[in-house]
């Protein structure tokens, strides 16, 4: 009897042995299964920013050489498409494991200029005097970028670097898009999406935050309802824990717990949300971020997308330094995208100055004819130092402008070009 007990015990046991063996397999096979269609869609995205680019530089080289003005607004309308094209491309990349930060801007810029020109050229049919200086520096550049990507493509197509496992510690610079950003990017104007819309300067946050556990980000992300678990850690200058799934995934730093980035890649369909609407979408999402008071200073739109700046609100000055980003699909509402390592690099416990030079005094600083709409008070960032200043926007000359003014000794530090444009608009 006691052998036959014996025997059904070791078969019960193999029979469960055999059984989490056999559920272990099954699982891991959806792990590599999930993560093969994510390289899969990377590379893809990967692939159409590098053909994309290629196209630029022929049609910028082409555009040096055209006298004939039909051909110029074709190209211009060309750039513009395959700049915005290669910029949608960029962004479904992991943004800061790959450090394209920069390349991104570049593309971002470019199609942004060359809208510009077309609709200031349909108006008087004359182009900007510097035009084809600029258009040989973003020649030049371009050249530069496809260059470094060629070098970046041979490592991704040959398999030695796999953009789902890219790490920033394996090489000398930041990222896979490292040498493209440090070495060769060059602005010929400068062209945001908004006031100080790329935020950070340096890669080492301004505070000092006490290192979280793998299980305690886990449960921030289950807070922040994205449907994402732990797949590795990320090392680096910012060091972070991966959460993903299929086609998105997110970063948590290791330092404080706070979201890095997060980036859906899937496509969106036909617009039906209200600017309205989709901001209380992103207001929603930021509440779950516990960044306190906010306010949306800048938007615009990509496509079926709309992306929202955000900046914290400290005794009513908007505080530039700490910007977020975030991005809402028009279809049905759905968080695609955040970015905030200008948030995670800039942020601190601030005491904001008492300001020395009122609205009026700092507004007497102005264009004698400049039409003020609006002002208020904001922490901006110029050369890596922190500003109190005035904010004003208004017209000069049927021109919008947004100008900054020392709040403390009343000169003026920066101003921005306002440009409308179909995607909203942008500063310059």
């Amino acid at each position: 009897m006691k052998k036959i007990l014996l025997f059904v015990l070791i078969f019960v046991l193999f029979a469960l042995l055999c059984g989490v063996s056999v559920a272990a397999i099954l699982e891991s096979n959806k792990a590599l299964e999930t993560k093969l269609r994510l390289e899969n869609t990377m590379q893809e995205s990967f692939q159409n920013a590098v053909s994309e680019m290629r196209n630029l530089e022929a049609d910028l080289s082409k555009i040096l050489i055209t006298t004939n003005q039909r051909t110029t607004v074709n190209l211009l309308s060309s750039l513009a498409l395959k700049s915005a094209a290669c910029s949608q491309a960029l962004s479904k990349l992991p943004i800061v494991s790959t450090g394209i930060q920069s390349t991104l801007k570049f593309t971002n810029q470019l199609s942004s200029y060359c809208a510009t020109i077309l609709k200031s050229f349909s108006l008087d049919g004359v182009l900007p005097e510097n035009f084809s200086i600029q258009m040989l520096q973003f020649l030049e550049t371009a050249q530069k970028v496809n260059a470094e990507l060629a070098i970046c493509e041979s490592q991704v197509l040959s398999g030695e670097i796999k953009l789902t496992e890219f790490s920033p510690e394996e090489t000398d610079s930041e990222g896979l898009f490292g040498n493209v950003d440090e070495n060769v990017i060059e602005y010929p104007s400068v062209i945001f999406d908004g006031p100080f819309s790329d935020g950070q300067e340096s890669n080492t946050p301004k505070e000092k935050r006490a290192e979280v556990s793998v299980q305690q980000a886990t449960e921030f992300v289950s807070s922040l309802n994205l449907g994402l678990e732990f797949s590795k850690e990320v090392k680096g200058a910012l060091p972070a824990y991966e959460f993903s799934a299929e086609e998105k995934y997110c970063q948590i730093t290791k330092n404080g717990g706070m979201l890095l980035m997060y980036l859906s890649s899937r496509a969106a369909q036909e617009s039906v949300l209200t600017l309205e609407q989709a901001l209380e979408r992103a207001l929603d999402f930021a509440n779950k971020l516990n960044y306190g008071k906010i306010e949306n200073v800048w938007q615009e739109y990509y496509g079926n997308f709309i992306v929202f700046n955000f900046a914290p609100v400290i005794d009513d000055v908007i505080v530039y330094p700490d910007l977020f980003k975030i991005k809402v699909a028009l279809d049905n509402g759905e968080i695609v995208g955040f970015e905030g390592k200008s948030y995670v690099i800039n942020h601190q416990e601030r005491t904001i100055e008492d300001i020395m030079v009122l609205k009026e005094e700092a507004a007497q600083n102005l264009k004698e004819d400049f039409a003020l709409s609006s002002a208020r008070k904001c922490l901006i960032s110029v050369n890596n130092k922190e500003l109190l200043c005035w904010e004003f926007f208004g017209k000069y000359k049927d021109m919008r402008y947004a100008v900054y003014v020392s709040a403390l000794d009343g000169e003026e530090k920066v101003s921005f070009r306002i440009i409308g444009t179909d995607s909203g608009q942008m500063a310059m």
